[in-house]
């Protein structure tokens, strides 16, 4: 507390509490203007003054002069109050407190945990390291500063649970892997195990330590996790990396065996990570005619002797160099004697352009034929088979097509061996034998055009058809647009057409052959119209206007006189000293040479000159000039020619004038004279008019 005024030279002052009993001096006069005031102990409003008078009677209460008051209101403290059990888990917990703030709002908290950590946090995530009784304090301050007594709390962290498990080995995928929880607490009883397997699978809750099983379904690492819950409320975790190791894909391959084989040899195939390396084998032939000691092996191709014709279980067992285990098991049938035998259709009579059929009748006295050799010509071989079959079974169809009979040879004979196995040895092999007849068959050509376009008229097939050997006999041709031997590309119509000619021989073999060729029909530009003939005065410019429908079309205008471009569908037309006739060839193009296909039309631009009339003739039957000759009139289509006599009677009339005028009316000749003419050109020239004298 201070004075706000200044003291006068030679004054004292002196500061005051009200109390009870009245004022009562903090400290002796003296000149000083200011004092330090202890907060008082107890809640309250406190009032304080300073008073002043000359030194001497400053002591003396009617003497002082006394300040305003000085009013200080000292309200609570804050109460600080910890909000926990006393008893928590060793694992993160959050710290609540419930402290009030009485006057004004608390700002700031300050939390120990008795571990040598603390926070300033109001509601703090702590986490024990070490178990046992922890004293926990708060104390907290509001936002005028005032601090709260210390609040303070004992609580015991419970000693966590030991969570542990084992699992059985070997652990291999899709078999049962056992799982033991060996887990245990000292503080409080386990009442739930939840088990995650990593892999997807549902978690599994268990309420004691009883061993159970689980399967994996592919082999790799899973984080394998117990978590354990105790009757106080806290949970542990523990992770292990569980390697599932891969079973063996366990295979082999039977060998094939007839009584008589001295051994049977057996040929693995397994492997696990693309490997056979570390595998250990166990083999059992399940032969009840063997010692105990000759019906296992542990070798991985490992041999054995049948003494019997039977049906035999082979059992391969395989173990990883992990210590997991697969088996498989596969029937082998030791097989009897072979009994060879084959069918062959038709055998006196096979087209040699034909493959002649085998079917497959051979058996085995007891058990399977495993191969057969087929010799087509077992009178010149006998050591390498034209066809080997491995896979052999009842009524397969084998084919062999025979070298050919040319005429004018008729036939040639073959002798067919079949050998039949059924095992290795000699005794497990049979030979059947037949002889067949192969016939002379026709052999042909047939080179039509590939390509040919819809307008390119029709084609003679027999004239691009050829029988080679000689051979007599008839041919037939068929396919779309096929009539006799003529082929009609419009009556097929555009895109590929098959042709087939069939060739039958007459010969005594009756031995058909057939062959097939594709002509591929192009389209042609439609609707081509070069446009209808012109008429133009001489002198005068004109177009050509063409039309066609198509794709990819090219346009060429021949000849090229007078065109601004020969190659579009309307060129410009300078002027012309003649009737001049264009010819448009419209062509379809794709792209590949000597492809395209085309249509023509003409166009004629008539140059129509000035009419030469002359003003005589005599038409007198000596053939010179005994018609009325009028130069280029007869160019002008439709021109309109009338001819009077002196009294306006009309004795010659035309449209057009294609025959000139011999002097005559309804065939009589007109008397000389002068006659009176109108001649109307039409086609933009002007009509003219005269008079022509007829002489004899």
């Amino acid at each position: 507390m201070r004075a706000t005024t200044p003291i006068p030279s030679g004054y004292a002052v002196k500061f005051q509490r009200l109390t009870p009993n009245g004022w009562v001096d903090l400290r002796p006069a003296d000149t000083n203007t200011s004092i330090a005031i202890a907060v008082p102990a107890a809640p309250g409003v406190y009032n304080y003054r300073m008073v002043t008078a000359d030194a001497g009677n400053i002591d003396s209460p009617p003497c002082v002069v006394s300040s305003n008051y000085l009013a200080l209101t000292v309200g609570p403290l804050p109460k600080a109050v910890i909000d926990m059990p006393n008893e928590i888990c060793m694992e993160p917990t959050v710290f609540n407190e419930s402290s009030t703030a009485q006057v004004a709002a608390i700002s700031s908290y300050l939390w120990t945990f008795g571990d040598g950590t603390e926070s300033t946090e109001r509601t703090p995530t702590h986490a024990y390291t070490s178990a046992g009784i922890k004293t926990v304090t708060l104390t907290v301050t509001n936002r005028v500063g005032c601090q709260s007594v210390v609040a303070t709390k004992n609580i015991n962290v419970i000693r966590p649970v030991n969570t542990d498990f084992r699992y059985s080995i070997p652990a291999c995928e899709t078999q049962v892997i056992t799982f033991t929880d060996i887990s245990t607490s000292i503080e409080g009883n386990i009442v739930s195990r939840v088990w995650d397997f990593g892999d997807g699978s549902q978690t599994v809750s268990k309420t004691d330590a009883t061993p159970f099983v689980h399967t994996f379904v592919a082999a790799r690492t899973y984080n394998v996790t117990l978590t354990t819950t105790t009757d106080k409320g806290c949970m542990r975790t523990r992770t292990y990396p569980v390697r599932i190791n891969a079973l063996p894909a366990v295979n082999f391959i039977l060998p094939e065996v007839c009584y008589a084989d001295y051994f049977a040899q057996f040929k693995d195939s397994s492997f696990v990570g693309g490997s056979n390396s570390g595998l250990i084998y166990k083999w059992n032939f399940e032969d009840s005619d063997a010692s105990v000691a000759d019906n296992t092996s542990n070798l991985q191709n490992p041999q054995h002797h049948f003494s019997r014709t039977a049906l035999y279980t082979i059992k391969l067992t395989v173990q990883t160099a992990d210590g997991c285990e697969f088996f498989k098991e596969k029937q082998l049938q030791v097989n009897g004697f072979p009994i060879p035998k084959f069918e062959v259709p038709g055998k006196d009579a096979i087209c040699a352009n034909q493959p002649g059929l085998f079917i497959n009748k051979a058996t085995a006295s007891a058990g399977n034929v495993t191969k057969l050799e087929w010799f087509f010509d077992a009178d010149r071989n006998t050591t390498m088979p034209d066809i080997t079959d491995d896979e052999p079974r009842p009524d397969k169809v084998y084919s062999f097509k025979f070298p050919a009979v040319m005429y004018p040879r008729a036939s040639a004979t073959y002798k067919v061996r079949m050998v039949a196995y059924t095992g290795a040895a000699g005794d497990c092999q049979a030979i059947s034998e037949q002889v067949v007849t192969i016939l002379a068959s026709p052999i042909l050509q047939f080179t039509p055009p590939a390509i040919i376009c819809l307008n390119n008229g029709i084609i003679k097939l027999h004239e691009h058809f050829k029988e080679t050997t000689g051979i007599p006999g008839t041919v037939q041709f068929s396919g779309p647009g096929v009539k006799g031997n003529i082929f009609d590309p419009k009556a097929a119509g555009i895109g590929p057409v098959i042709i087939k000619c069939t060739y039958t021989s007459s010969s005594g073999t009756a031995c058909v052959d057939e062959i097939i060729d594709t002509i591929l029909v192009k389209p042609i530009p439609t609707n081509v119209d070069a446009g209808a003939t012109i008429y133009i005065l001489a002198g005068v410019k004109t177009s050509l206007n063409a039309i066609a429908t198509g794709t990819n079309l090219k346009y060429l205008w021949t000849p090229s006189t007078g065109l601004s471009d020969a190659t579009i569908p309307n060129p410009t037309v300078a002027a012309l000293e003649n009737t001049t006739t264009y010819t448009l060839k419209v062509t379809t193009e794709d792209g590949s040479p000597g492809d395209a296909c085309s249509v023509e039309d003409n166009v004629t631009v008539v140059v129509l000159k000035v009419p030469g009339i002359p003003n005589t003739f005599t038409p007198n039957g000596d053939g010179i000039n005994d018609t009325w000759e009028i130069k280029n009139l007869q160019a002008y289509e439709g021109a309109a020619i009338t001819v009077f006599n002196r009294y306006g009677q009309r004795v010659y009339s035309s449209i057009s004038y294609n025959k000139p005028w011999d002097g005559r009316m309804n065939g009589d000749y007109l008397p000389v004279g002068v006659y009176y003419y109108i001649i109307d050109p039409k086609h933009g020239r002007a009509q003219v008019s005269g008079y022509v004298t007829i002489i004899r």
